[in-house]
């Protein structure tokens, strides 16, 4: 699996939790308003593991932008700059007086 290669998560029920996360928030970002849609184009592929390796190195410190204990500081990505790099999907809505016409 390659989030866990890539985020170094060993536990397999935490990986496929995170990826599930992961997936829902950007079929969130990319269907807005269609709540049928259960597939992730391909293209999206990456982004899915690079949120779940968020949320996984985020674990234990939800709600965190910063962390300074001693000399130790970590700054954590926000996700929220992830999904505004999604492009919702967008269609055409008609009604049947249009189709009339």
């Amino acid at each position: 699996m390659m989030f866990k290669a890539f985020s170094g998560c060993k536990d397999n029920a935490t990986a496929e939790a995170l990826l599930s996360m992961a997936e829902g928030k950007i079929l969130q970002a990319l269907y807005p308003f269609d709540q049928s849609q259960m597939d992730i184009p391909p293209r999206y592929d990456g982004k899915v593991i690079e949120l779940a390796t968020i949320l996984f190195n985020k674990m234990g410190a939800e709600g965190e932008t910063q962390h300074i204990e001693g000399d130790v500081s970590r700054t954590y990505t926000d996700e929220e700059t992830l999904l505004s790099s999604i492009i919702p999907f967008c269609a055409v809505i008609s009604s049947e007086e249009d189709d009339d016409e």
